[in-house]
């Protein structure tokens, strides 16, 4: 859960338990005062149930936001180090093929990771298609690629739309100046600067976006010889 939708929960469900046990309270006032009067002894419980299953679903909202953030925590510190090993192939005398492999496949774990963490924006969830289900049968019952290929070929990827897009496209342009940076003797080391620096350009808009969505605040000793 994101800290802007931990917030409007939080708010919201005070909001709610407040409103209806006003309501409650106001109709059991105006109501019979006689105390046998069924309903007005119905109203006056009111609140005592509210409250409790508020404070659940606060509790509830509590444990997820926490269980976010440490999940998300857990996968900015591995984009950190991917992104440092990005930079640092960029430094590499001889960009060999093995090199290029392991910073590659580092992202695109990375990439993924954040797919795990958010959803994309304008993502809906739909359900499976007719399509998809026939070719997940299809490559089931395949014999050999050859069959793969055919059964690939009548499939109907999903539209762009209902997928949505991915929400750091910061962290994937990292990916793609590698991949053209590329690997072997035919780099130069003016390609290579101008990867670095590019990457070092969008390691600063992926940074600044990803970490306001942890909970962070600022230190109460630091350590700076500069004023703010």
């Amino acid at each position: 859960m994101t800290g802007k939708t931990f917030k409007q929960q939080v708010i919201g469900t005070i909001l709610i338990v407040l409103l209806l046990s006003l309501l409650s309270l106001a109709a059991s006032c105006w109501g019979n005062p006689n105390a046998s009067d069924p309903y007005s002894s119905a109203l006056r419980v009111v609140p005592a149930v509210l409250i409790p299953i508020g404070a659940a679903w606060l509790a509830f909202c509590v444990q997820r936001r926490v269980a976010f953030t440490k999940a998300l925590f857990d996968v900015w510190q591995k984009i950190v180090v991917t992104v440092q090993d990005a930079i640092q192939y960029t430094h590499s005398p001889t960009h060999t093929q093995a090199e290029y492999a392991k910073v590659m496949h580092s992202l695109s774990c990375r990439i993924d990771d954040v797919r795990g963490a958010f959803r994309n924006v304008g993502e809906e969830r739909t359900a499976l298609s007719h399509e998809t289900r026939k070719f997940v049968l299809a490559i089931q019952h395949a014999k050999s690629l050859s069959a793969c290929a055919s059964a690939l070929a009548t499939y109907g990827f999903p539209e762009k739309k209902s997928i949505g897009l991915y929400p750091f496209e910061s962290l994937k342009q990292i990916s793609s100046v590698i991949s053209r940076l590329g690997y072997g003797s035919s780099i130069t080391s003016q390609d290579s600067e101008i990867a670095r620096d590019t990457i070092l350009a969008l390691w600063g808009i992926l940074r600044g976006e990803l970490l306001k969505e942890l909970d962070r605040d600022y230190p109460d000793y630091p350590d700076t010889p500069f004023k703010a």
